[in-house]
């Protein structure tokens, strides 16, 4: 899919006027993580917090870069995030077919790398402001480490658990987008809206974006990235009820040319 879109937007790319205008930036701000996961046709059951502790281990960093022209546009992000946890469960459940024992001491990490397209046709256009729809993807790699070791009086045994895997989860980004300009073009606003609805399962993404440009080519960037998703149990995957929610408030510098 991200290389169908790609095509469908190089084409209307190569064709327009060259008075559009190019943006990179690196960007910091670890997204903060909650939710919870369940199959009822095993014992594995588990939230993020309660269970596992995850926070938030460093600050995030990544890049971004983005096109904006007359009629189309185009934006890659690119972000890798880092979380950890400590925690004594209180039940029993299970990861990767692997049980962690109520009692158990469980040391765990998360590391999220994110990659992010979005192709933009601008539908309605202004001196100052326009409103897009879009299309592209967003790519989460996720590791997941976790090793649990029951103890008796403090004192650790032989029974342990370890669980290493890895994910890839592609989400399909479709929504609309709209920009305005003011001060001379050096206060630069975005918005971004993401919905995707399938049998009984939702997502939704709100994207704020604020660049000030305090030279006509260097600015400073404040952004928020809020997504959900929620499926209830059985929408999506039979006897599986998920939800997650991924928030971000970031800062960074940009350039522009």
């Amino acid at each position: 899919m991200l290389r169908f879109a790609v095509l469908l937007l190089t084409i209307p790319l190569a064709a327009q006027s060259p008075t559009g205008k190019w943006s990179v930036g690196i960007h910091g701000g670890t997204p903060e993580l909650t939710g919870n996961y369940s199959d009822s046709g095993s014992l594995t059951n588990f939230n993020i917090k309660d269970d596992f502790n995850l926070e938030k281990d460093s600050m995030g960093l990544g890049l971004r870069l983005d096109y904006l022209g007359v009629r189309f546009g185009f934006s890659l992000d690119y972000g890798v995030y880092d979380y950890a946890g400590q925690s004594r469960i209180n039940r029993t459940f299970e990861i990767a077919g692997q049980k962690f024992e109520a009692g158990m001491n469980v040391t765990s990490s998360l590391k999220n790398t994110a990659f992010d397209f979005s192709g933009t046709v601008k539908v309605l256009r202004a001196d100052k402001a326009w409103l897009g729809v879009d299309l592209g993807v967003q790519v989460w790699s996720l590791d997941v480490k976790a090793d649990g070791v029951a103890s008796v009086s403090g004192i650790d045994i032989t029974e342990k658990v370890n669980v290493n895997e890895s994910y890839t989860v592609p989400i399909p980004q479709i929504g609309v987008s709209c920009g305005y300009q003011c001060l001379n073009d050096r206060l630069v606003l975005g918005a971004r809206a993401r919905f995707l609805a399938y049998s009984g399962a939702s997502y939704t993404r709100f994207i704020g974006d604020v660049r000030y440009y305090v030279t006509p080519w260097l600015g400073l960037r404040v952004f928020a990235d809020i997504q959900s998703l929620d499926a209830p149990d059985s929408s999506i995957i039979s006897d599986v009820e998920a939800k997650l929610d991924r928030n971000a408030l970031g800062f960074g510098v940009v350039a522009r040319w």
